[in-house]
């Protein structure tokens, strides 16, 4: 089970070089394909203060308003609030959601 009791999703490797490669899965909602992202070290802030981070699956592609559209109708979520009467503009629909807080995007995750 993933953060949030969402299923474990289907994993397949992808070998990118020779020597290189990486873990892909699908989400077991809305099949969006994912990478793993290892664990390690990051460098945040200013100070560039070293931070443990845990591996994690990050979308290869960006959430669109028309992915968003559809989270919004079957959960009743509130839409992104430059949304004309709840509806982003047809000619915007393949494009990247845009002003959505943590607490949207944490909510569109589960």
């Amino acid at each position: 089970m993933l953060l949030g009791g969402s299923p474990t999703p289907v994993v397949t490797a992808t070998t990118v070089t020779p020597t290189v490669s990486y873990i892909q899965v699908r989400h077991p909602v809305d099949g969006k394909l994912m990478t793993l992202v290892p664990s390690g070290v990051f460098f945040s802030g200013r100070d560039n203060e070293p931070v443990w981070l845990d591996a994690f699956a990050i979308d290869v592609h960006p959430t669109t308003n028309a992915d968003y559209a559809r989270f919004v109708s079957a959960t009743g979520h509130p839409p992104p609030p430059h949304w004309t009467d709840g509806r982003y503009p047809d000619e915007l629909r393949d494009h990247p959601v845009v002003f959505v807080t943590w607490s949207d995007a944490n909510a569109y995750a589960e």
